[in-house]
């Protein structure tokens, strides 16, 4: 995996802004370094996206190398100030592109143009018919794997802003693809806007031209290596006749003397390591404001490269190995960490006359090399050790950095080396979180059958605890458990060497012990055969003489005891003979099957090596098969995680709504009671006006009845009119008033 998106930590930009004070670098030294760091994680990711803001290659190449100098120009605490390192340089380069006219005809050329996947409309759409500032938040957030906060920093627009155009454009996407079809939005985006270059960017950044002396004794051949911040070269030592070496040159000016001199200090203090397996420091010096330095001129190949065809064999690790440990402890040694070993930055060298088949492996990239603790911490995140991923992953607990980190680095490259599918593949938008993961555990050891038996030794060298690793040279020594089992197998075959001539003697011995009973028989027997004889002298002298009967007779019994005797001793060496016979077939018989079983086991074992190899290819093919399923999970939990915080968001809206709405409800119910003890108390008053009208208008029939009274008085003479304030009259407002 190449470098990916890393984000420095405040706190690691304040440690390293003490450190490098301390040291005489000051605040242009640590831009320098963020610089580096910084443009390195990012550089293709803004390469791509000035060009397409920009809508062709060379503008957009331009621009990039604008946004190197105006990062170069940056104050330390600027770059790395929340919401972080990425947000502000993407905020940089859409400020950059803001100002750049756009001249010319566009010349951009997009990878693909329709798959079984992705339709051509779909691209199209993505591509042209979304609105421009709709397709760059998407482009943001699902290409280059900013957050909804950081893309709200770099257009200036609020959060929910960015939530708003990102339902929008995926909503337009979706109805066009089909609402049935599954694709994540993100690999839509990622499928529509990969661009193809129509020009290598070697050939539109400009290099040095052929011929240019560089400190005045080295000529320019050709550039063989294009980097973020420099370039490689073949040149021509003209004061060494026939010899080449490697120059490489930066891109960028120095800033001010004092990052000048920093510079020189750290590439003299490296320089002064001297082992055969570190790439050395021939030369150095400034060309037009920027540094350069000359290295041997290696024939070979990476070990990234070597591992890509097949993985190393035990033997072939063993060579390349021990020598880049001793090299690691060299280096420690002066106080040094290299900071991103990785199979990519160990050149395997062919020299001549340094064996047949094999190379001298060399360490490369010293560019990150520290020599404090609390300097800037660097290298690859998949071959970072644990505590320098806490460094990145804002933890509480931050392990000192010490050298073996180094030794981590390097174990895990043997890992890989060893077995390349084990190899840890992350997406550039899961970076984050694989750093975080390794800040707490470390990667697993090999799990191939054959290298089961290491199982226990990488599990100390990738220990979490830096303490229970070993230092550099004790791995080195170490190193030699790597070809363990070949020794054993020596050693087998020397016992057994050993043990087939001692079998063979012990065989002769028991052949030669027969041999000697079998002769102490034959004379037994021929004693045997004189007795039988004297006993028939002896029978012809007792006929002829009666004086000697009883010697004779008594001779008789001797010598036939002594015959008893005989008999007895040849039966007891029969038994024995037979015994020895007996073992000596056992002993044959038992030579004969273990060199039977041998000749099975030997063929066994190619039988089971042959199987074993064929076995490992259909592994190979199962991991590997195994990995592109990995990988195509991982995107839809990505999808998954992606729809349930959109989820999410609109159930707290929507518990939002309810609450708002239940509050509603709670004010009608207050309204509607409100209104029903009104409407009780206007029913009241009805009531109460229709008995006052009812008063009413008995007091008008009374007032009535009194008035025709009085007019009937009035008729009939002399009754004064009473006055307005008579009774009747006071009676009657009084009713009307009440």
């Amino acid at each position: 995996m190449a470098e990916a998106s890393i984000q420095l930590p405040d706190g690691a930009v304040a440690r390293a802004a003490r450190t490098l004070a301390r040291f005489g670098g000051g605040d242009a030294t640590l831009a320098d370094v963020l610089h580096s760091r910084a443009l390195q994680h990012h550089a293709e990711g803004l390469r791509d996206y000035l060009c397409l803001r920009l809508g062709g290659f060379e503008r957009g190449l331009l621009a990039l190398d604008a946004l190197k100098a105006r990062v170069a120009e940056s104050g330390a605490e600027h770059l790395a100030a929340p919401p972080g390192i990425r947000a502000r340089l993407y905020r940089v380069a859409r400020e950059i592109a803001a100002v750049t006219p756009k001249t010319g005809e566009d010349d951009l050329g997009y990878v693909s143009e329709g798959s079984a996947h992705v339709s051509p409309a779909v691209l199209d759409v993505v591509r042209r018919g979304l609105d421009p500032l709709t397709r760059e938040i998407m482009e943001l957030r699902h290409v280059r794997a900013l957050s909804a906060r950081e893309i709200a920093f770099v257009t200036q627009l609020s959060v929910d802003e960015v939530y708003a155009r990102l339902d929008e454009g995926a909503a337009r996407i979706q109805r066009v693809h089909g609402e049935g079809r599954l694709l994540p939005v993100r690999q839509i985006l990622r499928e529509a806007l990969a661009l193809s270059y129509s020009i290598p960017t070697a050939d539109i950044t400009k290099g040095l031209p052929v011929g240019t002396v560089v400190g005045g004794r080295y000529a320019i051949e050709r550039r063989v290596g294009v980097g973020s911040f420099g370039d490689v070269y073949r040149a021509t030592d003209t004061e060494v006749e026939n010899h080449v070496v490697a120059l490489k040159i930066l891109h960028q000016p120095a800033i001010g003397e004092v990052a000048r001199q920093a510079a020189l200090k750290e590439l003299r203090s490296i320089a002064s390591v001297f082992h055969p397996s570190i790439v050395q420091f021939k030369d150095h010096g400034w060309h037009e404001g920027r540094l350069w330095f000359v290295m041997p001129w290696y024939e070979g190949e990476t070990l990234a490269e070597r591992i890509g065809r097949k993985p190393l064999t035990r033997a072939e690790a063993r060579r390349i190995f021990q020598p880049l440990a001793e090299a690691l402890d060299a280096m420690h040694a002066a106080g040094i960490r290299h900071q991103d070993v990785k199979p990519e930055n160990i050149f395997l060298a062919e020299l001549p006359g340094f064996g047949e088949g094999s190379a001298l492996p060399i360490l490369l990239d010293l560019g990150v090399a520290a020599k404090e603790a609390e300097m800037v911490v660097a290298g690859t995140p998949t071959y970072f050790a644990p505590e320098v991923a806490a460094q990145f992953a804002q933890c509480e607990v931050r392990p000192p950095l010490t050298p073996k980190a180094d030794v981590f680095s390097l174990a895990l490259s043997l890992r890989n080396a060893l077995e390349p599918d084990g190899r840890e593949d992350v997406p550039d938008d899961e970076v984050e979180a694989f750093i975080a993961a390794r800040a707490v555990e470390s990667p697993a050891p090999p799990s191939g059958r054959e290298l089961r038996f290491l199982r226990p030794h990488f599990e100390r060298w990738l220990a979490h605890d830096p303490e229970s690793r070993p230092t550099a040279a004790e791995l080195a020594r170490e190193l030699e458990i790597l070809e363990e089992p070949e020794r054993r197998r020596a050693r087998r075959r020397t016992r057994l060497a050993v043990a087939v001539p001692l079998l063979s003697v012990a065989t002769l011995v028991a052949v030669s012990a027969v041999s000697v009973f079998r002769a102490h028989v034959d004379e037994k027997e021929r004693e045997a055969a004189l007795a039988r004889a004297r006993i028939e002298g002896l029978a012809e002298d007792l006929e002829a003489t009666k004086q000697n009967a009883r010697e004779l007779e008594e001779r008789r019994r001797r010598i036939a005891d002594e015959y008893e005797r005989s008999q007895l001793s040849r039966q007891e060496l029969s038994r024995r003979i037979a015994k020895l016979e007996s073992e000596h077939q056992r002993l044959d018989a038992q030579n004969r099957a273990l060199t039977a079983r041998i000749d099975a086991t030997r063929e066994m074992l190619d039988t089971a090596q042959a199987s074993l190899a064929s076995r490992g290819e259909e592994l190979r093919r199962e991991k590997a098969k195994v990995v592109e399923v990995r990988a195509e999970l991982d995107a839809e939990r990505a999808a998954r995680a992606e729809l349930e915080r959109e989820i999410a968001q609109r159930d707290r809206a929507a518990a939002e709504s309810k609450r708002r709405l239940e509050a509603l409800e709670d004010q009608r119910d207050a309204l509607e009671a409100r209104i029903e003890s009104l409407s009780a108390s206007l029913e009241a008053e009805r009531a109460k006006a229709k008995e006052l009208e009812a008063a009413m208008r008995e007091a008008m029939e009374q007032k009535r009845r009194l008035e025709r009274a009085l007019e009937r008085e009035r008729s009939k003479g002399d009754t004064p009119t009473p006055p307005n304030d008579s009774p009747i009259d006071e009676s009657l407002d009084v009713l009307l008033g009440g």
